[in-house]
């Protein structure tokens, strides 16, 4: 998430036109679990989630 909010953020406006004031994270599996991790602890890094089939039986099988 730092990397996204520190690198990748800086990238996109320094190389393209973008409009940073409605950001939208979207992505499928182990992508919407990443997307249902970062709403439920740092909802302000994108104004948006699209979290696809999130993969949130993970943590069962790691135990």
């Amino acid at each position: 998430m730092a990397f996204i909010k520190n690198d990748v953020f800086d990238f996109l406006k320094k190389t393209y036109k973008v409009d940073m004031i409605k950001k939208v994270f979207a992505d499928h599996s182990f992508g919407g679990l990443l997307a249902s991790y970062m709403l439920v602890t740092t909802s302000d890094l994108f104004d948006y989630y699209l979290a696809g089939s999130p993969s949130l039986w993970y943590d069962t099988i790691c135990d």
